[in-house]
């Protein structure tokens, strides 16, 4: 099998991780394409993994709609399909004291990106191609610690718009600073967390609307753990060569499960 993969933010962290991971143990995938915001920290990333005649390189920043079209443009010219979409990208800011301008940088990378590269890569994957989100347990409804909100994201009527309407409405109540008043958490990490919320309820519902058209594409959301890199920190559990073994095991999955949450080498219905 010559298959072909896009990570995107992978010039370091997890996403340079896994790529390398995939480069050392993963000889059906033919070609991993590196993507980045800076062309030469891409590049650099490229050059250190080795292995040329197997990696590509795409400038990409997912909160641009023209980046993410000339990507899927690119990669359809070049390689006529994609078999592997590997959403990564993130932004974290942490602190309680949290505000508008924060929820809404994390969510155009963390939720509005990841949709919108979905939606430009759907069309050129291949009969059997999988979507790999990158998420966090801080995403399990749980964190949220409001059984009624938590609700609203497990319903299984829930319709994209409805997730969309869910991001909204905690933007919305955060520039009124009201968003306490209506029941959404406030803690260190609320906002990476319920952009990580939001990725897993898209990716059920995208789950379960491309088998209602019967498209054979799976969609599955991972939490890597808590992974020393940049984002994660120095204090983080994991190395990153540990880190990226559940995106590995992912990506590299040919049965035919979908529409879950995996964690630990397991996968789970979204909770």
């Amino acid at each position: 099998m010559s298959k072909v993969v896009l990570i995107t933010g992978s010039n370091k962290g997890i996403g340079f991780g896994t790529a390398k991971a995939l480069l050392e143990q993963a000889p059906e995938f033919k070609t991993i394409i590196l993507t980045a915001r800076d062309s030469s920290l891409g590049e650099s990333a490229r050059q250190a993994l080795g292995h040329l005649d197997r990696t590509d390189f795409i400038k990409l920043d997912v909160v641009s709609k023209s980046d993410i079209q000339a990507a899927a443009s690119f990669v359809q010219s070049k390689y006529g399909h994609l078999d592997v979409l590997v959403n990564n990208a993130g932004f974290l800011i942490k602190g309680e004291s949290f505000n508008l301008e924060i929820v809404q940088r994390t969510f155009a990378t963390n939720f509005y990106g990841l949709k919108d590269m979905c939606e430009a890569f759907l069309p050129i994957m291949s009969p059997n191609g999988h979507i790999v989100n990158i998420s966090s347990k801080l995403g399990l409804t749980s964190t949220l610690n409001n059984p009624e909100l938590a609700s609203r994201f497990l319903d299984p009527n829930l319709t994209e718009e409805g997730v969309l309407a869910l991001a909204e409405e905690f933007t919305k109540y955060v520039g009124e600073g009201t968003w306490t008043e209506h029941g959404w958490p406030t803690s260190e990490f609320a906002v990476y967390g319920i952009s990580k919320s939001l990725v897993n309820s898209y990716s059920r519902v995208l789950h379960r609307d491309l088998k209602a058209r019967g498209v054979n594409i799976r969609v599955n959301s991972v939490h890597p753990g808590w992974v020393r890199t940049d984002m994660g920190g120095p204090e983080a559990d994991l190395s990153l060569e540990e880190g990226c073994v559940a995106p590995v095991q992912v990506i590299r999955d040919e049965s035919d499960v979908s529409g879950k949450f995996w964690r630990d080498g397991n996968h789970f219905e979204y909770y």
